[in-house]
């Protein structure tokens, strides 16, 4: 019983000492991934998930009064908002900061120059064809489409290839966006990627984007975007955990609101630098006010009426946005663009829309109704 007792506690204190360092082991393991770790995979998990329409919807029933922005033909269901491409996955992109990560994102495909196709320009140019490129933030991307047919590119590439103009005319339409691009990251794509592959035409679906962030109070010429916050947040997180100061914040930004005649003007010198750059290449701009919920002029669908403020905090004042389109308008219309540019008003395109018509899936997203009229009224310009 002695030798019993004594094996007992023997392995009990054995038990104790492999135990016990081993609790405290795993308890230190799991308070340093608590404070290292998942911070970190946290915000990585923000930059590289791919969202859709039906995960902004949760409630399958709460998706019906959605339907209605959509076609009839387009075969959309509650159901088929689970494969809806929203905010798809980016990646650190060169000098814009980010943009679209290449391959199949849920409905969105997106090819190695990261653009929303799954062709390739072919380089050099082949003959007797007209290359465009649509650029923009989530709108001109097509965020809520059905497929990459019905986005506001994929429609202009069909309108235009039935103009029936033969092998020796043919049309090319390649959209490169990303989700809260501005001017800024329009401009800089059109001059530091764009204006390499043989363009003809870039369209730019642009001008909420910069009205969003001068409510912010950000300098669009100099300040972060969504996306780009993501990054300098995870930088910040793994610059702390390391034992480092985190990085100085030099972006221009404040609590203010920028006025919306900066505002303008901030689009305007982009506009004009961009066209500078494509003038180098014999090639030409046209820039599209797009329309938004808080500018419209439309009468709205009882669902579309409780679109108009956003729940992020934004569209807390449309006058606000008005005042911004308004003095964009009047800057960039009238001869206010270089002689390789032009300037298109989109803002009262749905003014006509009946009431009894959604278009809108949020404050200035649309289904695929709304992209086939921006579609054609970008069309009706291109000669």
């Amino acid at each position: 019983m002695t030798g019993g007792r004594s094996w007992g506690r023997r392995l009990a204190g054995l038990a104790l000492r492999v135990l016990i360092p081993a609790a405290i082991t795993a308890l230190a393991a799991g308070l340093g991934y608590a404070f290292a770790v998942y911070p970190i995979w946290y915000h990585v998990d923000q930059v590289r998930k791919t969202e859709t329409l039906g995960g902004m919807i949760t409630v399958v029933d709460g998706r019906k009064q959605f339907l209605g922005a959509y076609l009839d033909d387009s075969g959309v269901d509650a159901k088929a908002f689970d494969e809806i491409a929203w905010a798809v996955k980016t990646v650190m992109t060169p000098f814009v900061g980010y943009a679209p990560a290449p391959g199949q994102q849920h409905n969105a495909y997106i090819n190695s120059l990261q653009f929303r196709d799954r062709r390739e320009p072919a380089m050099p140019k082949p003959p007797g064809v007209t290359r465009i490129f649509l650029t923009g933030a989530s709108v001109a991307f097509s965020a809520g489409a059905p497929n990459d047919q019905r986005t506001i590119g994929g429609y202009l590439q069909s309108l235009l290839d039935r103009r029936g103009t033969g092998p020796d005319r043919q049309y090319e339409v390649f959209t490169f966006a990303a989700p809260a691009w501005s001017s800024t990251h329009e401009r800089i794509a059109i001059e530091n990627r764009l204006s390499d592959l043989q363009p003809d035409l870039i369209v730019e679906l642009t001008g909420i984007a910069d009205a969003l962030y001068g409510e912010r109070g950000h300098n669009v010429l100099w300040a972060r975007a969504l996306t780009d916050q993501f990054y300098w947040d995870l930088v910040n997180i793994a610059l702390r955990r390391a034992g480092f100061a985190a990085m100085a914040d030099v972006q221009d930004a404040s609590s203010d609101r920028v006025p919306p005649e900066l505002v303008a003007a901030r689009l305007q010198k982009n506009v004009r630098l961009s066209s500078a750059a494509l003038a180098l290449v014999n090639a030409r701009l046209h820039v599209f006010l797009q329309p938004a919920v808080v500018t419209t002029d439309k009468a709205l669908t009882q669902h579309e009426k409780g679109l108009r403020f956003a729940k992020s905090g934004y569209f807390t004042d449309p006058e606000y946005y008005k005042d911004c389109y308004q003095r964009i308008a009047a800057l960039l219309g009238n001869g206010g663009v270089p002689a390789n540019a032009a300037f298109t008003n989109l803002a009262g395109l749905f003014d006509q829309v009946p009431a009894t018509q959604d278009i809108f899936l949020d404050s200035y997203h649309f289904a695929d109704r709304g992209s086939l009229l921006i579609a054609q009224a970008i069309a009706e310009t291109i000669p």
